[in-house]
């Protein structure tokens, strides 16, 4: 915790769906923003453009389509 709170933001680039994700959890306990994959659990939880970003997994350029 003592790391994420001295981080910009949390990267998290799973490519496996998983159910929650912890690690967004402590991310927005410590006030960060989540750079995350588009799947599974931690797409609903991020909102786009709010409370961080997401990106499709295997698509490099995917950061630049937004969803609303």
């Amino acid at each position: 915790m003592a790391i994420l709170g001295k981080a910009r933001f949390m990267v998290i680039p799973s490519i496996c769906y998983e159910t929650f994700s912890l690690t967004t959890l402590e991310s927005f306990s410590c006030s960060k923003a989540v750079i995350a994959s588009r799947l599974g659990a931690v797409a609903e939880i991020v909102h786009e453009n709010k409370t961080g970003l997401l990106f499709d997994p295997g698509n490099p350029g995917s950061e630049n389509e937004v969803d609303d």
